[in-house]
């Protein structure tokens, strides 16, 4: 079922969307990171097309929205995209005949990297801030809620209710005296 059921709904797993953003992705492989954005551009209205596994040319994902297409490249990387990237997935944008091209990280864009993507009208980029702001628009993300420990089951079995967490509180400050002297 993976990251997400359905409904859209977060899966209960390890790996739900809430973790993923709090760990910017680093707990994906790079076949998990295409899904995830394939998921986040198919609730943006696109159809998406995921390419074969193996050589891509550039290209992880190819969606569609009316005449529009847009060629996707995904980067789950801890080190920053460079120039070299930016000027591949622009020769696959041109050898799909797509109307954009999208390079999506988990990092960031070397300062080059980004002099490409601002000179290029039908390239852009989305770093890992960008990435962030999209799936808080698109989708709902709650913290996962912690699961009961087993004692705590056996208590709600038996007594019916939650147990009462215990809370340690601090003991009252001690004050200490000073000594005034009075001239």
């Amino acid at each position: 079922m993976g990251i997400f059921d359905k409904k859209d709904n977060i899966d209960k797993t390890n790996k739900s969307l809430w973790y993923c953003l709090e760990t910017n992705f680093k707990n994906l492989d790079g076949d998990e990171f295409e899904k995830i954005i394939d998921r986040l551009y198919r609730k943006k209205g696109f159809h998406v097309v995921q390419t074969p596994k193996g050589p891509d040319q550039g290209v992880d994902l190819i969606a569609k929205k009316g005449r529009i297409t847009v060629i996707i490249q995904t980067k789950n990387w801890k080190n920053k995209v460079t120039n070299t990237n930016i000027l591949k997935t622009s020769g696959a944008r041109q050898m799909f005949h797509a109307n954009y091209a999208m390079i999506i990280t988990s990092s960031t864009f070397t300062t080059s990297a980004k002099e490409a993507i601002q000179k290029s009208p039908r390239i852009r980029g989305m770093e890992i801030d960008g990435l962030k702001r999209q799936f808080r628009k698109y989708f709902v993300i709650t913290k996962p809620v912690k699961k009961p420990t087993t004692i705590e089951k056996i208590t709600i079995i038996l007594t019916g209710k939650k147990p009462k967490k215990i809370v340690k509180r601090n003991p009252k400050p001690v004050r200490v005296k000073q000594n005034r002297r009075k001239y």
